[in-house]
């Protein structure tokens, strides 16, 4: 864990403090939204986030300038989405992302924030709110990141598989994924699918997954991630199994939409059943005879048994088995 890192993600929360406090003073409303707000949501955060995400109505640069003088502020211009500022206070750096795309009714909640010594309530966005907009930054190529923002995407499957190991899942879940989808195309001009995005994610994430032969994840981007994690290590064979998951969760939504909760809860039970070592090596068969990533499987085979299964049911359709 980065110590500077430290610093900053504590300054992003006494940010979010400060902003919240004289949003409610113009009477309007400030939601906390992104990595940050992932972290502060779950039971014990695992890792830093050092970027400060609001969504808000008012005039945002009216709403940072109340920052001054303690902080200095730079506007760092905006794009289709966010007014990007940087705030700068005694050499700790927060940016501040504000974005007007505020999440929908039942999206938010309002929740104790503890942080830098002190508590505070809040305006956050929920986990399934979150866990839907994660997955939908997944998709490369329609409505998610761009393809070089490779830390951005291994944080965004972290965060995911963090949400899913904790139930989050939900038909709620994936009802707030298509309002995501739908509200990400207004403001982008596209129009692509829930299940057009689901599918791009499941490519994406294959592709990305650390022991892939051909990962699109580069060394450097894992151990950068290294800084961010509060405790454990950021390794290929750690992360790949929550790439695997998080893409059979969008695979099994992408194939049907509404046996989504069904499928899911089937495929956690196959993985969770007693998995013999002649089972393995057979679905290990059955993969690459299918055109799976044969370094992908044998490597999940040895150390993530239960990814192997997450795996197969991706590769190889249920109709197949």
């Amino acid at each position: 864990m980065n110590r500077e890192f430290q610093k900053r993600h504590d300054h992003v929360i006494e940010t979010l403090r400060l902003l919240t406090a004289q949003a409610h003073k113009r009477g309007e409303t400030l939601v906390f939204v992104g990595g940050s707000a992932l972290q502060a949501a779950l039971p014990k955060p695992l890792r830093l986030s050092i970027d400060l995400d609001i969504a808000y109505l008012g005039e945002s640069e009216e709403l940072v300038s109340t920052l001054k003088p303690e902080y200095a502020i730079t506007d760092n211009g905006v794009s289709a989405i966010f007014h990007y500022y940087r705030a700068d206070k005694n050499g700790v750096i927060t940016k501040i992302d504000v974005t007007k795309a505020m999440p929908p009714e039942g999206a938010y909640e309002v929740r104790k924030i503890t942080g830098n010594g002190q508590t505070f309530t809040a305006n956050i966005a929920t986990p399934e709110y979150l866990l839907a907009s994660k997955l939908t930054a997944l998709s490369i190529g329609t409505i998610g990141r761009q393809p070089d923002q490779e830390l951005r995407f291994l944080k965004d499957v972290f965060d995911a598989d963090a949400l899913i190991g904790l139930g989050y899942a939900t038909l709620r879940m994936w009802g707030f994924f298509e309002k995501v989808c739908e509200k990400e195309n207004l403001l982008r001009g596209t129009t692509f699918t829930p299940s057009q995005v689901a599918k791009e994610a499941v490519k994406a994430l294959l592709a990305a997954t650390p022991l892939h032969s051909s990962t699109t994840t580069g060394a450097s981007a894992l151990s950068t991630f290294q800084e961010y994690l509060i405790d454990g290590r950021a390794r290929q064979t750690t992360l790949s199994p929550a790439f695997i998951k998080t893409a059979a969760y969008l695979a099994a939504y992408a194939r049907d939409h509404s046996k989504v909760q069904e499928t899911t809860s089937s495929i956690e039970k196959k993985a969770a059943s007693s998995l013999t070592r002649e089972m393995l090596l057979e679905t290990e068969k059955d993969l690459i005879s299918h055109g799976a990533d044969r370094k992908l499987a044998r490597e999940l085979r040895i150390t993530a048994p239960r990814a192997l299964v997450y795996y197969h049911w991706i590769v190889v359709p249920p109709a197949e088995e």
